[in-house]
Protein backbone atom coordinates (compact mmCIF):
# COMPACT_ATOMS: atom_id res chain seq x y z
CA UNK A 1 0.00 0.00 0.00
CA UNK A 2 1.02 3.25 -0.82
CA UNK A 3 0.22 6.47 1.35
CA UNK A 4 0.98 10.39 0.35
CA UNK A 5 0.42 13.04 2.65
CA UNK A 6 -1.01 16.42 1.90
CA UNK A 7 -1.57 18.81 4.38
CA UNK A 8 -4.55 16.70 6.61
CA UNK A 9 -5.39 14.40 3.51
CA UNK A 10 -3.68 10.98 3.33
CA UNK A 11 -4.28 8.81 -0.41
CA UNK A 12 -3.98 5.49 0.21
CA UNK A 13 -3.64 3.31 -3.50
CA UNK A 14 -4.07 -0.07 -2.95
CA UNK A 15 -5.03 -3.13 -4.45
CA UNK A 16 -6.97 -6.27 -2.22
CA UNK A 17 -5.78 -9.13 -1.79
CA UNK A 18 -6.24 -12.08 -4.25
CA UNK A 19 -6.96 -9.25 -7.13
CA UNK A 20 -4.80 -8.98 -9.71
CA UNK A 21 -2.00 -5.58 -9.07
CA UNK A 22 -0.29 -3.97 -11.69
CA UNK A 23 1.89 -0.39 -10.96
CA UNK A 24 -0.52 0.97 -13.93
CA UNK A 25 -3.92 0.41 -12.02
CA UNK A 26 -5.29 0.62 -8.54
CA UNK A 27 -8.59 -0.96 -7.46
CA UNK A 28 -8.75 1.80 -5.03
CA UNK A 29 -8.01 5.21 -4.05
CA UNK A 30 -9.00 6.15 -0.38
CA UNK A 31 -8.75 9.66 0.47
CA UNK A 32 -8.98 10.33 4.35
CA UNK A 33 -9.04 13.86 7.03
CA UNK A 34 -11.64 14.09 9.37
CA UNK A 35 -13.76 11.51 7.23
CA UNK A 36 -12.91 8.72 4.37
CA UNK A 37 -13.38 8.68 0.92
CA UNK A 38 -12.72 5.90 -1.24
CA UNK A 39 -12.61 5.60 -4.98
CA UNK A 40 -13.12 2.52 -6.53
CA UNK A 41 -11.69 1.82 -10.25
CA UNK A 42 -13.51 0.12 -12.71
CA UNK A 43 -14.48 -2.79 -12.45
CA UNK A 44 -15.12 -5.41 -15.20
CA UNK A 45 -16.88 -8.67 -15.37
CA UNK A 46 -13.67 -11.19 -15.62
CA UNK A 47 -13.84 -14.05 -13.22
CA UNK A 48 -10.93 -15.43 -11.07
CA UNK A 49 -9.23 -17.37 -14.13
CA UNK A 50 -9.06 -14.27 -15.95
CA UNK A 51 -11.65 -15.15 -18.49
CA UNK A 52 -14.82 -12.90 -19.07
CA UNK A 53 -18.36 -14.15 -17.67
CA UNK A 54 -20.46 -15.80 -20.38
CA UNK A 55 -23.43 -13.66 -20.19
CA UNK A 56 -24.61 -10.46 -18.92
CA UNK A 57 -25.21 -12.10 -15.35
CA UNK A 58 -22.41 -13.69 -14.72
CA UNK A 59 -20.12 -10.49 -15.60
CA UNK A 60 -22.04 -8.80 -13.17
CA UNK A 61 -21.84 -10.86 -10.43
CA UNK A 62 -18.30 -11.03 -11.05
CA UNK A 63 -17.31 -7.00 -10.82
CA UNK A 64 -19.81 -6.85 -8.03
CA UNK A 65 -18.03 -9.18 -6.29
CA UNK A 66 -14.41 -7.46 -7.12
CA UNK A 67 -16.26 -4.29 -5.49
CA UNK A 68 -17.36 -5.67 -2.93
CA UNK A 69 -13.74 -6.72 -2.23
CA UNK A 70 -12.25 -3.51 -2.63
CA UNK A 71 -14.96 -1.88 0.31
CA UNK A 72 -13.62 -5.04 2.31
CA UNK A 73 -10.31 -3.69 1.74
CA UNK A 74 -10.74 -0.60 3.01
CA UNK A 75 -13.08 -1.62 5.99
CA UNK A 76 -16.41 -0.39 3.95
CA UNK A 77 -19.42 -2.15 2.95
CA UNK A 78 -21.95 -1.44 0.58
CA UNK A 79 -23.98 0.84 2.71
CA UNK A 80 -21.26 3.35 2.19
CA UNK A 81 -21.24 3.88 -1.16
CA UNK A 82 -22.50 7.32 -2.18
CA UNK A 83 -22.29 7.12 -5.93
CA UNK A 84 -21.84 4.73 -8.80
CA UNK A 85 -21.53 4.51 -12.42
CA UNK A 86 -22.08 1.83 -14.14
CA UNK A 87 -21.21 0.76 -18.42
CA UNK A 88 -23.09 -1.25 -20.54
CA UNK A 89 -22.84 -1.95 -24.09
CA UNK A 90 -26.29 -2.17 -24.58
CA UNK A 91 -28.65 -0.53 -22.54
CA UNK A 92 -31.21 -3.26 -22.89
CA UNK A 93 -28.74 -4.98 -19.98
CA UNK A 94 -29.65 -2.56 -17.37
CA UNK A 95 -32.69 -4.97 -16.65
CA UNK A 96 -30.41 -8.28 -16.31
CA UNK A 97 -28.30 -6.00 -14.32
CA UNK A 98 -30.27 -4.56 -12.07
CA UNK A 99 -31.45 -8.12 -11.40
CA UNK A 100 -27.96 -9.64 -10.31
CA UNK A 101 -26.89 -6.07 -8.68
CA UNK A 102 -29.93 -6.08 -6.33
CA UNK A 103 -27.87 -8.60 -4.05
CA UNK A 104 -24.85 -6.66 -4.11
CA UNK A 105 -25.90 -3.42 -4.12
CA UNK A 106 -27.46 -1.11 -0.97
CA UNK A 107 -31.44 -0.56 -0.85
CA UNK A 108 -32.52 2.13 -1.50
CA UNK A 109 -30.11 2.53 -4.04
CA UNK A 110 -27.43 5.52 -4.20
CA UNK A 111 -26.91 8.03 -6.86
CA UNK A 112 -26.59 5.92 -9.86
CA UNK A 113 -25.28 7.02 -13.55
CA UNK A 114 -25.16 4.46 -16.13
CA UNK A 115 -23.67 4.62 -19.62
CA UNK A 116 -23.48 2.64 -22.99
CA UNK A 117 -19.75 1.86 -24.39
CA UNK A 118 -18.47 -0.38 -27.35
CA UNK A 119 -17.61 -3.70 -26.23
CA UNK A 120 -13.78 -4.98 -25.74
CA UNK A 121 -12.54 -8.56 -25.36
CA UNK A 122 -15.88 -9.68 -24.89
CA UNK A 123 -17.02 -7.35 -21.91
CA UNK A 124 -20.34 -6.40 -21.73
CA UNK A 125 -20.38 -4.28 -18.10
CA UNK A 126 -18.15 -2.13 -16.15
CA UNK A 127 -19.16 -0.47 -12.74
CA UNK A 128 -17.12 1.78 -10.20
CA UNK A 129 -18.39 3.61 -7.27
CA UNK A 130 -17.50 6.28 -4.49
CA UNK A 131 -17.79 5.66 -0.98
CA UNK A 132 -17.97 8.18 2.03
CA UNK A 133 -17.67 7.17 5.71
CA UNK A 134 -18.23 10.29 8.07
CA UNK A 135 -16.90 9.55 11.93
CA UNK A 136 -16.42 5.60 11.18
CA UNK A 137 -14.96 3.64 13.62
CA UNK A 138 -11.53 3.50 11.22
CA UNK A 139 -11.94 7.44 10.95
CA UNK A 140 -13.75 9.36 14.38
CA UNK A 141 -16.27 12.13 14.32
CA UNK A 142 -14.48 15.50 15.59
CA UNK A 143 -16.74 17.69 17.30
CA UNK A 144 -15.06 21.04 15.61
CA UNK A 145 -16.63 23.89 17.50
CA UNK A 146 -16.29 26.64 15.24
CA UNK A 147 -18.64 29.10 16.03
CA UNK A 148 -17.09 29.68 19.87
CA UNK A 149 -13.72 30.74 18.22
Amino acid sequence: MQRWLFSNIVLRKFTSPGMVSSDNYNQGVEVTSFQCMLFVSGQVGIGPDGIPGKDIREQTEFALNKLNKVLAGADMDINDIVKSTIYLTDEYLIGPFMEVGAGFLPTPPQATTAHSFAEIGGLVVESNIIVYIWGSSNYPLIDLDLQGH
